[in-house]
C-alpha cells in the first residue's frame, strides 16, 4: 500500500464521516464503481473517489479530489460537484446533464462538459478556470466574466446567441483558413445563432476577433454593459412576429422608435431582404423554408433575432 493510500486512509477514519447524498445514482455510480480520479502527475484516471470502500462517497473524500473525469456515464445531474471544492480538472463529457452551477469550486481551472443537453451554465466566482469546453449544448448564452477564462471551443451550440469574454484577460483564439475563408474563431464553428461576443480591449487590438464568413452577423466590440442593443432598445420595446412566419412579418413597438433600415439574411449570410420604408407589413413569401436573422437598425440601436420560414 502507497503512502498515497495511507494517508488518505488515515484522513478518512480521523474525520467525521458523513455521506453526501446523490440526486443522481449515476453520478454517485462513476463515483464508487469506476475509475475516476488521477491522483498523480501521470496522465489518465488511477483510482475511484471511494476510498474507503463502503459504497458511499464521504465528504472527506470528495475534498481529496483534484482531477475527476466521469466521461459516458448516462449523468443528467452533477449537484453535489460543490462538495469538490478542491477540484481543479473536471471532465464530464457525453453525458445528459441539462445545467450546472457551481458555488464553492473557487479553485477549477479546466472544464470539459461537451456534448450534453445543458441549457444552463452558471460560472460564477471561478477566478481560476482558464480552460472552458462546452461544444455540442443547448446554452443560449455562456458569462465567463468573473473566471480566468483563456482558451476554450463553444463549437456546435446551436442555440447560443451570446458569448460574454469580458474578464480583464486576453483571449486566446484560434483562426481557421478552409479554402479560402477567414473564420472568426474556431471556437465559434457551427453556432448558426450567435449575434454578439463581448469582448476586452486587448481581445479586439489582437485582430483575432472579427466578423468574417460564416460569422458576418456576429457583432464583436467592448460596450461597457456588454448589450448587443443600446440602452434604450431593448428586446421588450420592440417585438418581431409572428415567428415562425409564412408570408409576412410584422413590428410592434412600445415606443416611437425611428426605424432606419431591416434586413433579412440566411443562414449562410447572405441578404434575401431589404426593407427601408414600410415597416408594418413585411413581403417574406418568397423565402424558402428554414431559418433567418432579421437585423433592425434604429436611431436607438441595432437588435438581431432569429426567424424561422414555414
Amino acid at each position: 500500500m502507497n503512502k498515497y493510500f495511507l494517508f488518505v486512509l488515515g484522513f478518512s477514519f480521523l474525520s467525521n464521516a458523513q455521506n453526501i447524498t446523490f440526486t443522481d445514482a449515476n453520478f454517485k455510480n462513476a463515483l464508487v464503481n469506476t475509475i475516476c480520479i488521477n491522483n498523480d502527475a501521470n496522465p489518465g484516471a488511477d483510482i475511484d473517489a471511494d476510498i474507503n470502500n463502503d459504497g458511499e462517497i464521504e465528504i472527506s473524500e470528495a475534498l481529496l479530489v483534484t482531477n475527476l473525469s466521469i466521461n459516458n456515464q448516462n449523468i443528467s445531474n452533477i449537484d453535489e460537484i460543490s462538495y469538490f471544492s478542491n477540484l481543479q480538472y473536471l471532465s464530464c463529457s457525453q453525458n445528459s446533464i441539462s445545467s450546472i452551477e457551481f458555488f464553492n469550486n473557487t479553485t477549477l481551472q479546466s472544464l470539459f462538459c461537451n456534448d450534453n443537453l445543458i441549457t444552463s451554465l452558471i460560472l460564477n466566482n471561478l477566478p481560476n478556470l482558464a480552460n472552458l469546453h462546452c461544444s455540442g449544448n443547448l446554452m443560449t448564452t455562456i458569462d465567463l466574466s468573473s473566471t480566468g477564462f483563456v482558451q476554450g471551443d463553444f463549437s456546435n451550440n446551436i442555440n447560443l446567441q451570446t458569448v460574454q469574454l469580458k474578464n480583464g484577460i486576453t483571449n486566446s483564439c484560434i483562426i481557421l483558413l478552409m479554402q479560402g475563408i477567414d473564420y472568426t474563431c474556431s471556437m465559434f464553428l457551427n453556432c448558426p445563432s450567435l449575434v454578439h461576443v463581448c469582448l476586452d480591449q486587448q481581445d479586439l487590438d489582437s485582430s483575432m476577433f472579427y466578423s468574417s464568413s460564416p460569422q458576418e452577423l456576429v457583432t464583436f466590440n467592448t460596450n461597457s454593459n456588454c448589450a448587443l442593443n443600446s440602452e434604450n432598445f431593448k428586446n421588450n420595446e420592440l417585438k418581431i412576429y409572428p415567428n415562425p412566419f409564412n408570408d409576412y412579418l410584422k413590428l410592434s413597438t412600445e415606443t416611437n422608435l425611428n426605424i432606419e433600415r431591416i434586413t433579412i439574411y440566411n443562414s449562410l449570410g447572405q441578404i434575401v431582404n431589404t426593407n427601408t420604408s414600410n415597416y408594418d407589413y413585411i413581403d417574406v413569401s418568397k423565402l424558402k423554408t428554414g431559418y433567418y436573422f432579421i437585423e433592425i437598425v434604429s436611431d436607438e440601436g441595432k437588435k438581431i433575432e432569429k426567424i424561422i420560414k414555414q
